[in-house]
């Protein structure tokens, strides 16, 4: 005879309760590291890449990237701008003559947060740009690039303007025909006040681990009980 049981429908639901929070736990920080996680946003001029994208740090800082385009005779720009949104951000830039200092310096992951040149920083920076006059391509300073660290600070206003410091993953493709097209990978700063390095995120937490191993006996669970209905109505 075929049966129900409330009993066995409550477990199900906390089984997959259980599981579905487990998949939506966040990643915990660790030594202090707040991180964005992959999200790979688009700014830029070709299709699919958006007009600007900010990074909303805490309190009044933010980090935004935007795409601009500037045209004064003979000359037409075409770059994506990170600059300070709000409150105070700056941005490491390479240290040189013009045109160089336009530009965020490039780091390869492992490295320190302020090592080697290019340490001076400023609160707006054009950070990626394409220059056309008349019928010549020319970029200035920059090149595409690929999975590069731009370190940044800002002030925290919710812990009296404390400096934090932090790292954003970026890759660049400038075309002749649209200037540049920036993805922002993903970011992450040290909430304690650390010189964070770059690529640096959180280890998982026992808190993390714990999540998983629900959602690993919560999916366990869920065939049991598939398993238990099945021979209750055979």
């Amino acid at each position: 005879m075929k049966r129900t049981s409330s009993t066995q429908n409550r477990k199900l639901t906390s089984l997959l309760a259980l599981s579905a929070g487990a998949l939506a736990a966040p990643t915990a920080a660790d030594a202090g590291i707040i991180y964005s996680g992959v999200i790979n946003q688009k700014v830029g001029f070709s299709s699919g890449y958006g007009t600007d994208y900010t990074l909303d740090l805490p309190g009044t800082a933010d980090l935004r990237l935007e795409r601009v385009f500037y045209s004064v005779t003979p000359f037409i720009d075409y770059f994506v701008q990170a600059r300070q949104w709000a409150g105070y951000v700056r941005i490491q830039r390479y240290v040189g003559t013009w045109p160089t200092f336009f530009f965020a310096k490039r780091n390869n992951a492992g490295a320190t947060w302020d090592g080697g040149a290019g340490n001076t920083y400023q609160q707006a920076l054009i950070g990626w740009r394409g220059h056309l006059t008349y019928s010549t391509w020319a970029v200035r300073g920059l090149s595409s690039f690929s999975d590069k660290y731009i370190a940044f600070m800002f002030k925290d206003s919710t812990q009296g303007d404390a400096l934090r410091y932090g790292w954003a993953l970026m890759s660049m493709n400038v075309t002749a025909a649209t200037g540049a097209d920036v993805i922002l990978h993903s970011w992450a700063y040290d909430d304690t006040g650390a010189k964070i390095t770059m690529g640096a995120i959180p280890e998982p937490s026992t808190a993390v681990l714990l999540a998983a191993g629900a959602m690993v006996l919560g999916a366990s669970g869920v065939r049991r009980w598939r398993a238990r209905k099945q021979a209750d109505v055979s």
